[in-house]
């Protein structure tokens, strides 16, 4: 048996108190010039330095972060350097988690070159990593064979050629540090009398049952970090396998040696149980204590349960921006994310934690039910995944979910959407053969918080395209041409297109338009609703004389009106089809009782369409007594000047009474959009609304000039219709 020697000291106890999540994660392994996985060698030229697995199967959390490294070779003790060359010729760099022998552009000038300048490229292990010869390094000494090779990443390594004195000191050893570095000893018998070294082995399980004990079916955990410190000297590190097997070797005879894990994430340790195993080895506190004498050690199991009741997952930087965690591709630390409970839409009050030093992220003590994740992507990022943004959970009674990701990429992602817009000659919303495109029509597409809308104007072909389009969810609106109305899409007219990893590009959006056949008409009532019920009785007469308002397409802005006939009938010929609002101005005193809320009627007519039947009814005011002022807000989504299908009630917004004599009320619209001013003392007033920042009024002004109501209120007079429509 070739057994492992490495002799360690002066780090154990310091050790024990570094910062367990800085460390590099990952595998280094040494191999011998035929590409083989070895410890033991029987000459210096033989030793070649490789990262992650050294043979397939390939196990990707033996992986190492992507970046650039720096190697040394010290004696077993890492108190003396023994590599010969500059730290400069010892750099390598790391891509998809494996060596590679060629700088990437813009790490070493003059690429592509060798990045190691004075040590061999070696062979390719069966994992696709490149190795590199450790020569030269100089001997460890009479009788000594063994040897430690640490890794450290560029950003941690201090050059003790460029430090200050004091700069790399207590606990560095030669510009690496041994919290932030990965340590693999091994042997090299090219002299007589070498000093034996051993190994200790075991399995990484899931105990399930939490008893500390690996029972039958309980499968091993791979990539767990165990741990072997004391004999004076670094601490030796292995990687448990696939299977949840790990093998440390470079024990000294004669030491003494503490074996612990470092327990994975969203997992608790349950075992090794205290007990003497032999009079060399002790199960306490979840580790093992061993005392080395010719031989190895085998049997040290640990066992980890899944922390019941808990949702977690990792954050990470998405380098290649394609939604998947590939080899090599960082944590992110610092990230904020959110467990609400409840379904995104309905959502309940959430709790938040920060993502650690490995992208982790945990919440425990989770109640069973239905949950979802959501990250607060950093400044600078895009998410990739997930595509919806949140991730949804359902917590079971003892259960757990730790496996969720979230990927950031660095930068700002974009797409591209697209349509066409088409002469609907039969109007069945369906581009048939033969159906032109239609040129010089706008689009616009308007998505997340702060994005500012676009616009663009069909081609010649009918083709419009929108270029550039940060990731994200967009509503995509077209200007309906003059005598024109839109067959598709459906009701409202509108498009939604969303951006993401996996849909970079959305395209053939279709909007149709059918020319209009014949003008259709709008008519109505007016009548004196004698007892007040908001209903036309049997007997109550029609009321004459009143102005009648209509605004919408080919009335936009202040509106078309005309007043109604001896009998209160009204009509409106010759209106565009699309949708409109119509109102009255209520006739000193008189209160206005239909229709109800803020006074108006929407109607949408059709293609030569007549709609008939609107009624707005006035009861005559007694005398004496205030009166009120209403009106309705609505959000013009589409900015046409209209209230139609897309646009919705605006509440929260400020409107002002402005009497003659200057003085002033105010009132706020509510969720149905509606504002009011009661205890109106007769008089001569002024409507305006306080517009919020970055709207504009489309309605009854423009948003270049904005325009108020002037109203004069009789005694007991409830005037109402009074109708604005904004903008963001």
């Amino acid at each position: 048996m070739k057994s492992v020697r490495l002799a360690l000291s002066l780090l154990a106890v310091a050790l024990c108190s570094l910062p367990a999540l800085a460390q590099v994660p990952g595998a280094i392994r040494t191999l011998d010039g035929g590409g083989g996985a070895s410890r033991v060698f029987s000459d210096r030229e033989d030793v070649f330095l490789t990262v992650s697995s050294a043979a397939a199967p390939c196990d990707s959390t033996d992986l190492l972060s992507d970046g650039t490294y720096y190697f040394q070779v010290t004696d077993a003790t890492g108190q003396r350097l023994l590599s010969t060359d500059a730290a400069s010729d010892r750099r390598f760099e790391v891509a998809s988690g494996v060596l590679d022998s060629y700088a990437t552009a813009g790490t070493i000038p003059s690429s592509p070159a060798v990045i190691l300048q004075t040590h061999a490229v070696g062979p390719t292990s069966a994992c696709g990593s490149s190795s590199v010869a450790l020569s030269p390094f100089l001997d460890a000494g009479p009788g000594q064979a063994a040897y430690l090779v640490w890794i450290t990443p560029a950003s941690q390594f201090v050059d003790p050629a460029d430090a200050p004195d004091n700069e790399c000191s207590t606990g560095c050893f030669h510009g690496f540090r041994p919290e932030f570095s990965r340590i693999l000893a091994f042997r090299v018998e090219d002299k007589r009398n070498c000093q034996p070294t051993f190994c200790v082995s075991g399995v990484k399980f899931a105990d399930a049952n939490g008893n500390g004990i690996r029972d039958a079916g309980e499968t091993g955990i791979a990539g767990v970090e165990i741990r072997a410190e004391g004999g004076g000297g670094p601490a030796l590190t292995g990687l448990t396998r696939a299977d949840g097997s790990f093998q440390i070797c470079g024990l000294t005879e004669g030491a003494g040696y503490h074996v612990t894990e470092r327990v994975p994430f969203g997992y608790a340790q349950t075992g090794p149980l205290n007990r003497r195993i032999s009079r060399r080895l002790v199960a306490r506190d979840l580790g093992y204590f061993i005392s080395v004498c010719d031989a190895d050690f085998t049997g040290l199991d640990f066992g980890n349960q899944l922390i019941p009741n808990a949702i977690g997952g990792v954050k990470f930087e998405d380098l290649n921006a394609n939604g998947v965690r590939d080899p090599g591709e960082p944590p992110l630390a610092g990230v904020t994310v959110s467990l609400f409970p409840g379904t995104p839409a309905a959502p309940g009050v959430s709790r938040s934690v920060v993502t650690d030093a490995n992208g982790n992220f945990l919440f425990t003590n989770v109640t069973p039910g239905p949950y979802f994740l959501v990250e607060t992507a950093p400044a600078g990022f895009t998410q990739t995944t997930p595509a919806s943004g949140f991730i949804t959970v359902t917590s079971v009674a003892g259960g757990s979910s730790i496996n969720n990701l979230f990927g950031n990429f660095r930068g700002v992602l974009t797409g591209t959407i697209s349509g066409t817009k088409f002469l609907d000659a039969n109007g069945n919303g369906v581009r048939d053969a033969g159906e032109a495109g239609q040129p010089g029509v706008t689009f616009t597409i308007s998505g997340p918080v702060g994005f500012t809308p676009r616009t663009v104007v069909t081609g010649a072909d009918g083709t419009f395209t929108f270029t550039a389009v940060p990731f994200g969810t967009y509503a995509v609106i077209e200007t309906v041409p003059p005598g024109f109305r839109q067959t598709a899409p459906a009701a409202p007219g509108t498009a939604t297109a969303t951006l993401n990893v996996s849909t970079r590009t959305v395209s053939g959006l279709l909007f149709g338009n059918q020319a209009l056949a014949s003008p259709a008409s709008i008519s109505g009532f007016k009548f004196i609703d004698v007892n007040g019920n908001g209903a036309r009785d049997a007997g109550e007469p029609g009321g004459a004389g009143v102005t009648i308002r209509l605004s919408g397409p080919g009335g936009a802005g202040t509106g078309v009106q005309t007043t109604t006939a001896s009998d209160g009938s009204f009509t409106f010929t010759g209106v565009a089809p699309g949708t409109y609002v119509v109102s009255e101005v209520v006739p000193v005193g008189f209160t206005q009782t239909a229709p109800g809320g803020a006074g108006v009627i929407s109607v949408t007519v059709a293609s030569g369409e007549t709609r008939t039947g609107l009624l707005f009814g006035n009861q005559v005011t007694g005398p004496g007594g205030a009166g009120s002022v209403s009106g309705l807000k609505i959000l013009d989504l589409n900015s046409n000047g209209i209230v139609d299908g897309i646009d919705r009630p605006l509440a929260g917004i400020v409107f002002v009474l402005t009497a003659s004599d200057g003085t002033t009320r105010q009132a706020t619209s509510g969720p149905d959009g509606v504002f009011r001013f009661d205890g109106v003392a007769p008089g001569r007033y002024v409507i305006s609304e306080i517009l919020p920042a970055n709207f504009f009024q489309t309605f009854p002004g423009s948003p270049g000039a904005p325009q108020t109501y002037t109203v004069t209120v009789v005694s007991g007079q409830n005037a109402g219709g009074f109708l604005f429509l904004n903008k963001c």
